[in-house]
């Protein structure tokens, strides 16, 4: 995207090149790739509006900020650089990340990027004395700054969500208000698409499709286990099994995806095939059999579809009590990695989840239509008469050699 400051459909002189007269301007703020893929279905609830139009931004101080602006530069949409985006007004702002929110001229609607606070987060390296982990996700600091919550709207998807923020920040009372899980409401909506993207994912009659998902750090079944996908696919028989991974997005924007892919080589040569960062986890999800998975929010959602789960990494000693990894580590199956499981013939037995719906949301398919009421409160426009709904996900498109075999 570059630093240079552009001139375009934002700002004093907005409307010298334009072609359709908005009346409100929305920023779009990521701060990962995560961010990037959660917003993108938020979006669909106002983006279609010819009233509005949405401009991007990328804070450049956050960690994974490169794989978001990779994205961005890409992607046809509207973007300006950071200085630019805190030194102009708009009449809404959209975020699914934390951090430097404050600089903003507009109100500030956050809304979560995955399952929310179910894991500790990771220690810091430093000298200072140790001090208990707070959930991921959940630094006040940035949600309340200089005298002043910094979001308008939190957006929680669970009523257990919103408690615990309030434990955390009290002075968050007047802007959290539950509004489901978008994620979890598009999957489904694709129910009706198994099909369809089961087709897509080159899965035939008969066989079983595998989903293997790996969040990002060390925890991870990545960080744990690097050769496990390969090894899984080799292990599970072609004439039976499909397998497709779904990386987080962060490890390719950390690590490159030339990197990514060079790691996975051999399990492209053992028949996998790998979904890329962008989109297709969900729809892979809506199709799956199966899920071997970790912590991340991705084995949660397949928990929540009604999916056998098997975990083959899992810091125990991370969860936060009674949010969704809690549920995930006690009920799910373990997959020891080297035991014989791995075998030639070799056939998992993930377990399900019960209760796990009810873990990440409290408002089952209404997310759309609570999101928009939210949005369109805040930017001072009625709602389009059309009813709020999220779109079913997209058709997968997997890369990888193993795609037809």
């Amino acid at each position: 995207m570059g630093e240079s400051w552009r001139r375009g459909p934002f700002g004093p002189g907005a409307e010298r090149g334009a072609t359709i007269p908005v009346a409100k301007r929305i920023l779009v703020v990521f701060h990962h790739l995560t961010a990037v893929n959660r917003l993108a279905d938020v979006l669909t609830l106002i983006e279609r509006d010819h009233r509005v139009q949405v401009v991007c931004t990328v804070v450049p101080s956050a960690v994974l900020a490169e794989g978001a602006a990779r994205h961005l530069r890409g992607s046809g949409a509207v973007g300006i650089p950071w200085a630019q985006a805190v030194n102009t007004r708009f009449d809404l702002a959209v975020a699914a990340g934390y951090g430097e929110l404050e600089a903003l001229h507009a109100p500030v609607v956050i809304v979560p990027h995955g399952v929310g606070p179910s894991m500790l987060s990771r220690q810091w390296e430093g000298h200072g004395p140790v001090t208990a982990r707070p959930a991921a996700g959940l630094r006040p600091e940035t949600l309340v700054g200089g005298g002043r919550v910094i979001p308008s709207l939190l957006a929680a998807a669970r009523d257990s969500h919103r408690d615990r923020l309030l434990r955390y920040c009290p002075e968050l009372a007047p802007v959290v208000r539950v509004t489901g899980d978008p994620a979890l409401d598009r999957m489904l909506a694709g129910g009706r698409l198994r099909e369809t993207y089961r087709e897509a994912l080159g899965v035939r009659p008969g066989r079983r499709l595998v989903v293997v998902s790996s969040t990002w750090g060390p925890r991870s079944l990545l960080g744990r286990h690097p050769d496990l996908p390969a090894r899984l696919a080799a292990a599970l028989p072609e004439a039976t099994h499909r397998v497709v991974m779904a990386v987080h997005p962060a490890v390719w924007a950390w690590h490159g995806r030339h990197q990514v892919l060079a790691w996975l080589e051999g399990a492209f040569q053992a028949g996998l095939a790998v979904l890329p960062p962008e989109e297709g986890w969900s729809a892979a999800l809506v199709a799956a059999d199966e899920v071997v998975g970790d912590f991340g929010s991705v084995t949660c959602y397949a928990a929540a579809l009604g999916l056998p789960v098997t975990l083959a990494a899992f810091p125990d000693t991370d969860v936060v009590p009674g949010e969704p990894g809690e549920l995930l580590g006690r009920e799910a199956a373990r997959l020891d990695p080297d035991a014989a499981v791995l075998l030639p013939d070799a056939r998992l037995a993930g377990r399900t989840v019960p209760g796990m719906p009810e873990r990440l949301t409290s408002r089952p398919g209404a997310s759309a239509r609570l999101l928009r009421r939210a949005m369109y409160e805040l930017i001072g426009l009625p709602e389009p008469e059309c009813e709020a709904r999220f779109p079913a996900p997209a058709v997968p498109r997997p890369i990888g050699t193993g795609l037809l075999r």
